[in-house]
């Protein structure tokens, strides 16, 4: 979820090579692109509306804990022992839905 400009460069990388925006919700560009035809993307083009970008905020700032973690405190692990790592994106539940 971290903003990437169009050939593929992760946008607002820190000096460490964490990124520092993110987008979610209704984004223009909703997707995780990769080489070759949309349907062998990653993620393709995902129709969103509330829930999905809800999903995608939670996504979304558990990589911005993360990455503070890393950065400030000095963390490598989580309370359990496992490496901090950020998460990638996962195709939402309720993608294309239509609820009001």
């Amino acid at each position: 979820l971290a903003v990437k400009s169009r050939d593929g460069k992760v946008w607002s990388k820190d000096e460490q090579g964490y990124p520092r925006i993110f987008a979610i919700g209704d984004c223009n560009y909703g997707c995780v692109d990769g080489p070759g035809p949309m349907d062998n993307w990653p993620i393709p083009a995902i129709p969103k509306i509330s829930y999905p970008g809800e999903e995608e905020a939670i996504v979304a700032i558990r990589n911005v804990e993360k990455i503070d973690k890393l950065v400030f405190r000095g963390a490598k692990t989580t309370h359990m022992g496992y490496p901090i790592e950020l998460a990638t994106m996962h195709w939402p539940w309720g993608a294309g839905m239509f609820a009001t």
